[in-house]
């Protein structure tokens, strides 16, 4: 803040003297890009970091406060912790954050100059997250307060693309840029490379572990995606296909592996023997960069450079509801935990958060249901959690919705064979700004046995804590939508996605064929 200098020239016998001088001042990261006073009293303020602040004019050195930001690049990975949608956390350009879902603010932002981080996971208990960076390291934080908890130093000498953990948090598998997939072992004092698997030779785009830890899949732009057998660390099979492919996960039982890559189309493989159970078209134009399950597989999102989010139902291979909103390509997509919502990214840097239809939320039985909520209310009681100390705004975007009716033909396969089922470096130069609560931890109930004779709704094996409301979440979420400058918002008013009436998910499937 300036003034004009009231003074007499005539008593001043130097060349020049300033007409103005400095009241107060202020520092702020970044170029400063725009200025507004907004009702005399409080001055906005925008950066070329994408991020606005506001300042109080009477006091400039307490009031600054962050309003809006926004990653400056692509978001190339999203994360949600196990069993908690209130907080996710995405990668980016130079940092991590992790937002919260609720309240749409940033809780917190780990910086890392100059290097991006390419693909990020929580561990289980929730008290790390693992992250692989494009300078080859893999890099642990703590998610309160984004200290390093470990590096590991030269994991991959092109870059490290992917990173997945295992249950316990012991094993961390990583797939680089050379085409390798690397096994570590996690102690608490030292981290030590068990085993490198060799069969890609072409970059890794995913590498996803089975509920079991028994088996992890990789995903190569090769053409190919490779099984490999966790415990021997052995090949078991290989998936061969005319596409890059980009992104592979396992169905929650571990029966089947859903792949998307180049090619548009989304398969369907059989992860005992890599067969090839189907495939469904999975985009009119562009490749899709993200696919993801709920925690029951009942439903999953595809995602790419067509810019819309859809909504599949996974026994059926049916799209059952699209969104449009993106103005950019979709570069992550993730499912929340309680299958209430997603939340994409892209590579202009938006985030964007999908409300899912009601009609396709996650069923629970009433016994199974009611036991989860009374555990959560008493685990709440317990352990209160914390709330941030400094919290900042997160940009929200005001979107309408509106449903369109459209009718799409049943997706068929082009091959048929089989059943769908149903059902430490010190010296880093890392900078974290602000903390809050962003993770819970969670137990592992041991899988019971199956009853060959029973015909169970829902499957053992699958963990259905997750799937219960959370007390403390709103019963309803609103869309919003968060993207940097240049983004445009074609969302419509009542929902951000179409429903597709020619498809019931409660339709029996009459024919793994064409229908």
């Amino acid at each position: 803040m300036v003034q004009e200098r009231n003074m007499n020239f005539k008593n001043y016998r130097g060349p020049t003297w300033p007409e103005l001088k400095s009241l107060q001042s202020t520092k702020i990261d970044g170029v400063i890009t725009s200025l507004q006073i907004r009702n005399g009293k409080t001055l906005l303020i925008g950066t070329n970091g994408c991020e606005i602040y506001s300042l109080e004019l009477a006091n400039f050195s307490s009031s600054l406060r962050l309003l809006k930001t926004c990653h400056t690049n692509a978001v190339y990975d999203i994360a949600f912790p196990y069993n908690f949608s209130l907080v996710f956390a995405t990668a980016s350009h130079e940092s991590i954050r992790i937002w919260s879902t609720s309240k749409m603010q940033e809780l917190l932002r780990i910086v890392v100059p100059n290097f991006a981080s390419s693909s990020i996971v929580f561990s289980r208990d929730g008290k790390s997250i693992i992250s692989a960076w494009n300078d080859g390291v893999i890099r642990a934080f703590t998610p309160l307060t984004g200290k390093l908890i470990y590096a590991i130093p030269n994991a991959h000498n092109k870059g490290c693309s992917s990173v997945a953990v295992t249950s316990n948090g012991k094993i961390v598998v990583s797939g680089g840029i050379e085409g390798q997939v690397r096994v570590w072992k996690i102690d608490p004092y030292v981290q030590s490379l068990i085993g490198v698997l060799k069969e890609h030779y072409g970059p890794i785009e995913s590498v996803h572990i089975n509920n079991y830890d028994t088996e992890v899949v990789s995903a190569s732009r090769d053409g190919s995606c490779v099984i490999w057998d966790l415990i021997r660390l052995t090949r078991k099979h290989v998936i061969f296909a005319h596409t890059q492919f980009i992104a592979a996960q396992y169905f929650p039982t571990g029966v089947q592996i859903l792949t998307a890559g180049s090619d548009k189309l989304i398969g369907y493989w059989e992860a005992y023997d890599g067969s090839l159970v189907r495939e469904v078209e999975g985009s009119k134009s562009g490749p899709i960069n993200a696919i993801d399950m709920n925690m029951m597989g009942e439903y999953f999102v595809s995602a790419g450079t067509d810019q819309i989010v859809r909504l599949w139902n996974y026994q059926l291979g049916v799209e059952v509801a699209v969104g449009i909103g993106h103005a950019s390509a979709i570069t992550s997509a993730r499912y929340s935990p309680n299958g209430k919502f997603l939340v994409t990214g892209s590579s202009d840097g938006g985030i964007f958060v999908w409300k899912v239809p009601e009609k396709f939320h996650i069923k629970i039985p009433d016994d199974i249901s009611t036991a989860i909520k009374d555990e959560q209310q008493a685990s709440a009681k317990a352990t209160k959690p914390p709330t941030p100390t400094t919290a900042v705004n997160k940009p929200i975007k005001s979107s309408s919705s509106q449903l369109v009716r459209k009718t799409t033909p049943l997706s068929s396969g082009t091959r048929a064979v089989g059943i769908i089922p149903g059902g430490n470096r010190s010296n880093e130069d890392i900078r974290v700004h602000a903390s809050g609560k962003s993770s819970r931890a969670s137990q592992i109930a041991e899988c019971p046995a199956i009853d060959p004779n029973a015909q169970p709704t829902i499957d053992p094996c699958v963990d259905t804590a997750s799937l219960a409301d959370h007390g403390d979440q709103q019963e309803q979420w609103e869309t919003r939508s968060q993207h940097s400058t240049g983004s445009q918002n074609r969302l419509s008013e009542e929902s951000p996605f179409a429903i597709n009436p020619g498809s019931s998910p409660n339709k029996p499937l009459s024919s793994v064929g064409k229908p």
